[in-house]
């Protein structure tokens, strides 16, 4: 379980990165640059969510075939 959650953590980490440049952008006034961090912040989001998805799919298929090869 905890590898379904560390391929996403890079991703999250990068979203949460953009995220704090909206707040400082948006103090200091300049609007694009705020949109523009918010834009990538939801980008970076829902990359982490889909890497997320992704690592619990894999691991849930690896759980339900017990580590057996098939043989």
């Amino acid at each position: 379980m905890l590898f379904s959650l560390i391929i996403g953590f890079p991703c999250a980490l990068v979203a949460l990165s953009n995220s704090r440049r909206v707040q400082s952008a948006w103090q200091v006034g300049d609007m694009q640059r705020a949109a523009k961090a918010s834009r990538r912040a939801m980008t970076w989001a829902i990359v982490s969510t889909i890497f997320d998805i992704l690592g619990l799919i894999v691991v849930i298929s690896l759980f339900s075939h017990g580590g057996s090869s098939g043989s």
